[in-house]
């Protein structure tokens, strides 16, 4: 972060703290962006300081993306019961074919790498009981991911000769 003493301006991003008057232009990094607000903490006291109305977010629409993906990916890993996961699969003698019964851990690696995978690729994932729904941008613009651990799944539907024909 850079601190300009006061006075000195420069045109753009100087962000002007209203419990010290301290002004400063943060790095990229030190930007802050959460829920549509930006912000960025006093070098000086730590306070909470919004950017200036001129503030240009110069923050790009893959990086927008990254962002949003990995709040999603945050959000559902930290609500997931990975080591309740576990535990069916261990009662249920489950294994995936390159570890045997994965550790909670693992578990947990896997599934935040395949929701960034589903976000990326835009596309639905299912394998080993993770299931992965991407749901795509609505009118809104808004798209996110839906996660389950499905310990078993079946369907039905009938085709044109009115035949049930069943889905394992």
């Amino acid at each position: 972060m850079k601190v300009l003493k006061h006075g000195n301006r420069i045109k753009d991003n100087i962000f002007i703290c209203p419990q010290c008057g301290c002004e400063f232009i943060p790095l990229d990094t030190e930007i802050l962006r959460l829920d549509g607000d930006i912000y960025a903490h006093c070098p000086e006291c730590g306070e909470k300081v919004c950017p200036p109305e001129d503030f240009v977010d110069e923050e790009t629409e893959l990086e927008k993306r990254h962002r949003r993906r990995e709040e999603l990916v945050s959000t559902i890993v930290n609500f997931v019961e990975f080591d309740r996961i576990h535990t069916a699969m261990k009662a249920l003698d489950w294994k995936w074919w390159n570890c045997g019964t994965p550790s909670a851990k693992h578990i947990k690696e896997e599934v935040t790498r395949r929701l960034r995978e589903a976000f990326d690729k835009k596309e639905d994932f299912f394998s080993g009981g993770i299931y992965i729904k991407y749901l795509p941008k609505d009118e809104s613009g808004d798209e996110g991911l839906k996660f389950a651990f499905v310990i078993e799944n079946y369907g039905a539907f009938y085709n044109n000769s009115e035949k049930i024909v069943t889905i394992p």
